[in-house]
Order: structure tokens, then sequence, then C-alpha cells
């Protein structure tokens, strides 16, 4: 993939706390400003019924932390998931002639090209550095669907991993603890 194709968009603003209307300033893992870290951070919505019901931003030191837990075959089903059914080098492409805009990057869902518009519940996800939108492989959108599907990619101790790590970062609501499915997203 050409790295010259990724571009920075000057805003975040999608990607602010809904809670706050602000930009993330602390991963919510360590803690630490998200502005000190040069490799950037992640930001993660679920939004269902158009309202956003979980959010969270982790720095880049996090995020390869996270990733590295998972087991190897669990992370290599996740990435062959993605090359099977996401088009990144032509989505790089056909969106690097249009304005840096990053609703036009979550319009569809990067797997399976649903319209937002038309899903009850997705997850938009975004790379940034400091209060820069790197435009790249993401911003994205994915629908429940195919988040569900990434999910069916790992094994169960990877979940179990992930499980426990957003029950520490995000601890479940008290819906979740009165029998609600757990919302599980691929970070």
């Amino acid at each position: 993939m050409e790295s010259s194709l990724h571009r920075l968009a000057d805003t975040l603003e999608p990607f602010h706390s809904e809670e706050s209307g602000l930009p993330f300033s602390r991963c919510h893992d360590c803690g630490h400003a998200l502005a000190d870290d040069e490799n950037g951070h992640y930001i993660q919505k679920v939004v269902s019924g158009g309202e956003t019901i979980m959010e969270m931003a982790i720095c880049g030191g996090c995020h390869d932390r996270l990733q590295q837990s998972y087991s190897k075959d669990s992370r290599g089903r996740i990435w062959n998931f993605y090359l099977d059914h996401a088009d990144l080098p032509g989505r790089l492409k056909r969106f690097h002639a249009l304005p840096p805009v990053p609703d036009l990057w979550l319009n569809n869902c990067l797997t399976c090209k649903a319209l937002r518009g038309n899903l009850r519940e997705y997850v938009i996800a975004a790379h940034c550095v400091g209060e820069y939108l790197i435009l790249g492989e993401a911003p994205m959108m994915i629908c429940s669907d195919c988040m569900e599907k990434i999910m069916d990619e790992m094994s169960a101790e990877s979940l179990d991993i992930h499980d426990r790590w957003m029950d520490r970062v995000l601890p479940p609501s008290t819906a979740l603890a009165e029998g609600e499915p757990r919302r599980r997203v691929f970070l």
C-alpha cells in the first residue's frame, strides 16, 4: 500500500466524545495524555438506533499491547478477514481524490458495503495523531453483522482476553449485568 495516499484531516468532530463534545484527551486504558503519543491514538464508537452507546480512545501503545495479547492465529484470521472482504488499497485510491471529509469514509461498511443510513447498529473507528485524523485504512465504519464475523475469527482464549480488557477499561453497564448480551467490538 502506498503511504503517500494517507492524508490528514484537520477535523476530529465525528470522533469527539459524545459526553463532553470535545476531542478525547486521555487513554481509557492507561490514562496518559493522547496528545503525547507520537504513534497516535485510536477512537471507537458503537452507534445503535442513532445514539452512541459506547465510546473509547486508547493510545497507540495500549492498542499495540492489546493486539499482541491476542493469539497469533486470531490476529492472522482477523487480518485475513479484512483482506478477503475489504479493498483497502482501492478505498485509499478512491478517497484520495476527494476532499478530506471524514463522513465520506463512514458512509458504507468497510467489509460488506452496507449503507450506514440503513443500519440499526454499527461501529466507527479512527486513527488520530494529536488533533488530526489520519485518512488511511481508517476512518472506517463496520456494521454490527460484520463486527460479529470479525469477532468470530478470534479464538476462545483471545475473546476471553478481549472481554477481560473491555471489562477493566469500560466496565459493563447495569443493563449488561441484568442479562443484555455483551457488545463486542474489535479494537
